[in-house]
């Protein structure tokens, strides 16, 4: 009877504050609709048990619009809007892409800081301290679970800043995925061809072009 009750009261307190899943989602989304260009840095950790795989990875990436660039190990993805280019530092290979050509389900990194708003169900956790620093942690469950590889998705956001601090995605096979946001800038100046590939600036690189 004690558990029922405190789950009650947690329950009103989060409504009586107003700090329901909806409202903060709500507000997410519109911050982001003023943002120009997103520079964030990262740190990926994936946790696969089953396999035995304990791996971190530092990344960047930079967005603007439908544009972006993503760093992260050794790859460089580069997308301009129409094509899409995937550089491998380890093998100085590169391929293209026009990007209507990978399908509804490529990814674009701009997705992760708006990626509620479409086809997930979600409910407010409570407030946690985050590295000093209080968050609001939210459950986003797929309203469509079988096309997913994964069953949740954990959003951390800085209740003071009301910004994406962390997100943790828990595969369906017991795989976990944590991204740590250690910087994030918005609306500072981006060039439209920085998201293009300059091959000039790799010598040597051997170009696979898909899009003839």
């Amino acid at each position: 009877m004690r558990i029922i009750l405190s789950v009650v009261a947690i329950a009103f307190a989060f409504i009586a504050n107003g700090q329901t899943s909806q409202k903060v989602l709500d507000e997410l989304s519109a911050k982001a609709k003023t943002y120009k260009t997103i520079e964030a840095e990262f740190t990926s950790h994936l946790v696969d048990k089953q396999s035995g795989i304990d791996s971190k990875q530092d990344g960047k990436v930079q967005v603007k619009g439908s544009k972006f660039v993503l760093k992260i190990d050794s790859f460089e993805i580069f997308n301009d809007g129409e094509s899409h280019w995937v550089y491998d530092k380890s093998s100085n290979d590169c391929t293209i892409d026009y990007v209507e050509d990978l399908g509804e389900d490529a990814f674009n990194p701009a997705q992760l800081f708006t990626i509620w708003e479409n086809d997930f169900k979600h409910e407010m956790v409570g407030e946690v301290d985050l590295k000093g620093r209080t968050a609001y942690q939210i459950k986003l469950f797929p309203i469509d679970p079988t096309d997913k590889a994964f069953h949740t998705i954990m959003l951390y956001v800085d209740k003071a800043k009301m910004e994406v601090s962390k997100i943790v995605i828990k595969g369906r096979e017991g795989d976990e995925t944590t991204y740590d946001l250690t910087k994030f800038v918005t609306n500072g100046e981006i060039k439209d061809s920085y998201f293009k590939f300059a091959e000039s600036k790799y010598p040597g690189v051997r170009m696979s072009d898909n899009r003839i």
